[in-house]
């Protein structure tokens, strides 16, 4: 009925082609492994070593949280500090199977030098991506948000350079397993669950008109 669901409050959900991520300090898909400084600089500069505010987010950003104080950034970090850990209920597509040795060797051909061969990201200030590993909007449960800025590309922001979609040199089948890949490596424990249709619908939304 379009109700807030309590029970499920700050642990993430779709916006547009964009999921919110986890708020609460769960360590795989939230804030749980990030300090409060951590906190702060994501919500004042809209990055921070572990990842880089992308689509609505980054217009909150822009828009509002940079004007907070540092004393208000800060309050805000620490409640969202001091929240119990909590997982999504959202449902997710089944897991799929993927040949993992020719995705890795995909990964390093065409998002490696950007985001590094281990998923470690580059610097801002060569403009290289941010990093893979541990990145929440990577390993949310929900994997729209990547599958969002490999297909329709980034418009570049916070000091990063943009990021064209990745279609243009991958098949939607290589680009599925490149992305499973990304999710499952490094110590990141999200499903395997894109597929080739999820990259065709998320084309058709973001071709230009």
């Amino acid at each position: 009925m379009g109700a807030v669901e309590k029970s499920e409050r700050l642990t993430g959900g779709r916006i547009g082609d964009w999921f919110a991520t986890n708020l609460t300090p769960n360590k795989q898909t939230g804030l749980g492994t990030w300090s409060e400084d951590e906190v702060v600089s994501f919500l004042k500069k809209g990055q921070n070593a572990r990842m880089v505010a992308e689509g609505p987010m980054a217009e909150v950003v822009h828009n509002s949280l940079k004007y907070l104080t540092d004393d208000d950034l800060t309050a805000v970090a620490v409640y969202l500090k001091s929240l119990a850990a909590e997982a999504s209920a959202i449902s997710t597509a089944s897991p799929v199977s993927f040949a993992r040795p020719a995705a890795a060797t995909l990964f390093v051909n065409n998002c490696g030098q950007c985001h590094g061969p281990q998923g470690n990201g580059m610097r801002a200030a060569t403009g290289g991506g941010p990093p893979l590993r541990g990145n929440a909007l990577v390993v949310a449960p929900d994997p729209t948000n990547v599958v969002r800025a490999t297909v329709g590309g980034l418009s570049g922001h916070f000091g990063r350079f943009p990021m064209s979609s990745q279609l243009n040199g991958v098949t939607a089948q290589q680009l599925a397993d490149i992305i499973n890949y990304v999710r499952t490596s490094w110590g990141n424990d999200a499903p395997a669950n894109v597929t080739p249709a999820m990259i065709f619908a998320m084309q058709a939304k973001t071709a230009p008109q």
